[in-house]
């Protein structure tokens, strides 16, 4: 082999392999883009099951029996005594 087809044949290696490189470059590029999408779509998921956990969570914190819902109640409970107490009091006075 002459130094020219030895540089010819060494050119067209060269070729196949960059041909090779590029197509693997293409297939991960692909790759990478169906993974990114379908990771998109599970992120888009993950945010409605975040959503509905979080409503879920205040609706249930709605529910709670708070101190002032118990100081409203004892409250009312109070003067409820108070009135009763009153009355008595005028029924007992009037005897």
């Amino acid at each position: 082999m002459s130094d020219e087809e030895k540089q010819q044949h060494l050119s067209t290696i060269e070729q196949h392999i960059g041909t090779i490189l590029q197509i693997a470059v293409v297939g991960l590029l692909g790759w990478s883009l169906v993974t990114t999408q379908t990771m998109s779509k599970d992120v888009e998921v993950l945010k409605v099951k975040v959503e509905s956990m979080s409503a879920s969570i205040a609706h249930g914190a709605h529910d709670r029996y708070r101190g002032t819902d118990a100081a409203r109640d004892f409250a009312a409970v109070r003067q409820e005594i108070q009135f009763l107490e009153r009355r008595i009091n005028k029924l007992e006075g009037g005897r």
